[in-house]
């Protein structure tokens, strides 16, 4: 006979090893000129080599083109309006998914992996990524990036 609360029991177990990793975030540096922003990599959906985008007649709030990402129609956002990429520099696009499920892509020169051990991230925080302060982007304070700097 399976003993149900027995089963609850070593699930609600965690393993002394793992407990170190509890608090351990996984996050994406990139660099868009020269500031440096971190996303979690849950909020990753996808990152692309450099690929042709449909260009806006205008930019709007940071909002300088489409792609077409298999199909689907993605904006593409540029932080920092004052930096100017050419269409034949080398770029990564960087498409972001939160929680509403609405797809984002960023353009940006160089992205990078790296891990935080930390008990909470703050929207909006400058946090310290191997030497390099980055400003930490959630689905809380994405949009509001384009309002500032509008």
């Amino acid at each position: 006979m399976i003993d149900i609360n027995q089963i609850k029991k070593n699930q609600l177990i965690i393993d002394k090893k793992n407990l170190e990793d509890i608090d351990q975030f996984t996050l994406i540096r990139f660099h868009v000129g020269d500031k440096n922003y971190a996303v979690d990599i849950k909020n990753v959906h996808e990152i692309l080599e450099s690929i042709d985008y449909t260009p806006y007649p205008e930019k709007l709030n940071n909002h300088i083109g489409i792609l077409n990402v298999r199909g689907e129609i993605i904006p593409l956002i540029q932080f920092d309006k004052n930096f100017s990429f050419n269409k034949k520099d080398k770029f990564k696009i960087i498409i972001l998914e939160f929680e509403t499920g609405k797809l984002n892509a960023i353009k940006t020169d160089k992205v990078h992996k790296c891990t935080q051990k930390s008990k909470f991230l703050i929207a909006g925080q400058t946090i310290n990524l191997n030497g390099i302060p980055s400003f930490y982007i959630d689905e809380s304070n994405f949009e509001n990036l384009f309002k500032e700097t509008a």
